[in-house]
């Protein structure tokens, strides 16, 4: 990730380095949300694919995979993608009071930020967001039938190239993706002892 001044920039530069903090999601009744999911080699394998199909309209330098935890009124990064490598096996968890992320994600429907630098959200939402070369955002809200499951966001260096998802161009892709984390996170059923 890009190096830039701040107290909280070294929490993000390596995220290799950051601890799994792997908790139950009992809002979606998703037993180990975190281990399903960043453990899960067909829905990593999954999440990059969409990215790059995805980039074959928008070139896409940034995205994140955010779930949203309604007990813990939370919302949790598991998949980061920077400069063309995919990151897992973290869960980065903050508050959805005064989140930008989750106001999107509450009003249900995509928005597109062609003014990266006028964003009100907060530093660790920023840093999930944006990079020095950030000229247009996507946060498109992952919704399974009413559900919130969570955030995908995405940034480009390009200016303005992402309008074209809010007139159809990639939304096929994201609900098929969509279709198969609601496979991934059915319940699973309990075994009879």
């Amino acid at each position: 990730m890009e190096k830039g001044p701040g107290m909280y920039e070294e929490l993000f530069d390596d995220f290799d380095n950051l601890k799994p903090v792997l908790r139950k999601n009992k809002g979606l009744n998703m037993p180990g949300l975190g281990s399903r999911l960043s453990g899960n080699k067909e829905f990593n394998i999954s999440f990059h694919q969409l990215i790059e199909k995805l980039g074959r309209f928008f070139v896409i330098d940034k995205a994140s995979l955010a779930f949203y935890d309604d007990n813990a009124k939370r919302l949790r990064v598991t998949h980061m993608y920077d400069n063309r490598s995919l990151k897992t096996g973290l869960t980065l968890n903050f508050p959805t009071k005064g989140s930008m992320l989750y106001q999107v994600l509450a009003q249900g429907f995509p928005v597109a930020d062609n003014y990266p630098d006028h964003i009100s959200a907060g530093i660790i939402e920023k840093k999930i967001l944006l990079n020095n070369a950030t000229r247009s955002v996507l946060m498109v809200p992952l919704l399974l039938d009413s559900t919130k499951l969570g955030l995908l966001s995405l940034a480009s260096s390009n200016e303005n190239v992402f309008g074209l998802y809010l007139e159809g161009v990639g939304v096929g892709m994201v609900e098929q993706f969509v279709g198969l984390l609601g496979n991934i996170l059915k319940p699973v059923p309990e075994t009879v002892k």
